[in-house]
């Protein structure tokens, strides 16, 4: 299947478990994306964002027209604004983890 983030193809509160491996920095309209993620979650369920943020002296936008580079606590802080009633963060260098939750 495929689907962009900001029209996904289920119905609200259908999922348990919704995943983003190394996508959020392509996303047109993340705010837009992290809703409507929300919406087709069951209450409850989960959202992880995986991302790696990269060496943080490359300008990876300049390199990469189409990336928007978000550091973690971006991530987390869009994810409470778009609605999820918590976020928690794992990082390991410039790996990192958010687990929001419906």
């Amino acid at each position: 299947m495929q689907a962009s983030a900001d029209a996904l193809p289920f119905s609200d509160d259908q999922l348990d478990f919704v995943t983003a491996f190394e996508t959020v920095f392509f996303w047109k309209d993340i705010e837009r994306g992290f809703k409507e993620v929300r919406r087709v979650l069951k209450d409850g369920a989960a959202f992880a964002v995986v991302n790696n943020y990269g060496d943080p002296k490359i300008d990876w936008e300049k390199k990469v027209p189409c990336m928007k580079r978000r550091t973690a606590q971006e991530i987390k802080a869009l994810l409470l604004g778009a609605g999820f009633t918590s976020a928690t963060l794992a990082q390991n260098g410039n790996l990192f983890c958010v687990i929001a939750k419906k």
